[in-house]
């Protein structure tokens, strides 16, 4: 079986994901002042508990909080982003990749 590195057909997207782990390996989860003042208090506890479970290394606890928090707010791009960045920790590339395209979906500007 001939295996194919995606990372040598796509160098730009390889550069990406390398610099995104670095920047992620301080702390996956983004500063709380970055939530979108108009989040509701029921997002920001959901985060907070992600930021917490997070911090404890319960990526599933932290993963399941944001889930929970996109159901509220499912075109939030923070919230799409730590979600990314906690599947990036456990090493699901594919994942991390396709959650991380779907948070630049939504920014604005």
């Amino acid at each position: 079986m001939n295996k194919v590195n995606p990372y040598k057909r796509w160098p730009l997207f390889s550069l990406l994901l390398v610099t995104c782990f670095f920047m992620l390996t301080e702390s996956v989860l983004a500063s709380p002042y970055l939530l979108k003042t108009d989040s509701s208090s029921a997002i920001e506890s959901l985060f907070n508990y992600a930021k917490t479970y997070y911090e404890t290394k319960q990526y599933e606890q932290a993963a399941a909080s944001l889930e929970r928090a996109l159901r509220i707010d499912s075109q939030h791009p923070i919230l799409w982003h730590n979600l990314a960045g906690i599947r990036l920790v456990q090493e699901d590339w594919k994942r991390a990749a396709n959650l991380a395209l779907k948070s630049n979906s939504y920014l604005v500007g």
